[in-house]
């Protein structure tokens, strides 16, 4: 007998479950946030659901609405935030209940933190339900909704998943070699200049961190511990080998590991900038305007890690955002247009 067959049976979920609340996740989630879907639409639509609400001559039993209940119950224990509301028209009864799961609650918390090995794990969860969500009692669940009307034409899961994936140079063996504490060497430019340095690290971790990817750990040039972001990798990350063997390095000390992770966390939140942001614009949506924290006002404060590489992303939106604060960003950003305007000379 395994250790899953001592489990009290309420606490475990089978087969058949975990795939019908898979197929439930990604209906809420495929359906828009202002629509949702009532039970009357879920039962019609979701494998796992639908063949008992025809057995039950397509009415709604109270068995059916306990199994619904049950596994809403198990998904929001699982982290998963499904939000309930009403059409104004509708009167406030169970049935006329409508549920959504917002997109945005499957972003990645700002506080959370990682290590290299629970990356590569979630890397792996992540292919998994975009696998799971290329099957077909997945898609047969959005087809039966946009033919009711509930999701548009354009609705797609795949995409949907939450990812643990970046695009930013060196990511999968940076995260390797800090799993396997394998020292890396790699060209890394300076921030603010175009000066190209070639850097050995010793990486003890990966971090997300205001919206970039940072390495961390003991850099061989300066002789101590140092942050690197990612994206100013500007090679590809090699692994330092001797003798035909990768080059390793002892665990670091704890304390120090904490440490460093601390003056980043530290310096990111003590850098703000104030930003006036167009209505409508694409800065308007990239930042979320609309969202209830940010309602009635055309201003956010921003956290930012590295000045050059917000001034960088801003500039892309041109006279959408205006820079209230700080000033040296502002100074940052024309100095940028003024070189652009050189280079076209």
């Amino acid at each position: 007998m395994t250790d899953l067959d001592n489990l009290p049976q309420e606490r475990t979920v089978s087969a058949d479950g975990a795939e019908r609340m898979f197929n439930l996740t990604c209906a809420l989630l495929a359906v828009s946030d202002d629509k949702g879907l009532n039970k009357l639409e879920i039962f019609e639509s979701v494998p796992g659901y639908t063949q008992r609400f025809e057995a039950a001559g397509k009415k709604i039993d109270s068995a059916l609405d306990q199994l619904f209940s049950r596994d809403k119950r198990t998904l929001v224990a699982g982290g998963i935030s499904i939000e309930t509301f009403y059409f104004a028209h509708d009167d406030e009864n169970n049935q006329n209940t409508r549920y959504r799961i917002k997109r945005e609650a499957f972003e990645w918390p700002e506080s959370l933190e990682l290590t290299a090995h629970q990356i590569g794990l979630l890397n792996l969860a992540a292919e998994a339900w975009a696998g799971g969500s290329l099957s077909g009692d997945a898609n047969s669940a959005v087809t039966r909704l946009r033919s009711l009307g509930a999701v548009g034409q354009e609705s797609d899961i795949i995409g949907i998943a939450p990812k643990i994936l970046s695009y930013e140079p060196g990511f999968s063996d940076l995260t390797e070699a800090a799993e396997n504490r394998q020292t890396v060497t790699f060209k890394y430019r300076v921030g603010g200049g175009d000066d190209i340095t070639v850097r050995t690290l010793e990486p003890w971790g990966l971090a997300r961190v205001a919206d970039q990817w940072l390495v961390y750990g003991f850099d061989h040039l300066r002789s101590e511990p140092r942050t690197f972001m990612l994206r100013r990798i500007v090679s590809k990350v090699q692994f330092l080998s001797e003798s035909g063997s990768r080059v390793t390095f002892e665990e670091p000390d704890a304390a120090v590991v904490a440490q460093k992770r601390q003056e980043f966390v530290d310096r990111t939140a003590s850098q703000i900038a104030v930003l006036e942001i167009a209505k409508d614009s694409e800065a308007w949506f990239k930042f979320a305007m609309d969202e209830p924290a940010n309602a009635g006002s055309n201003r956010i404060e921003v956290h930012f890690y590295d000045i050059h590489v917000l001034a960088e992303d801003l500039r892309g939106f041109s006279k959408s955002v205006k820079v209230i604060e700080p000033a040296e960003l502002t100074s940052i950003i024309e100095a940028g247009y003024r070189q652009v305007l050189a280079d076209h000379e």
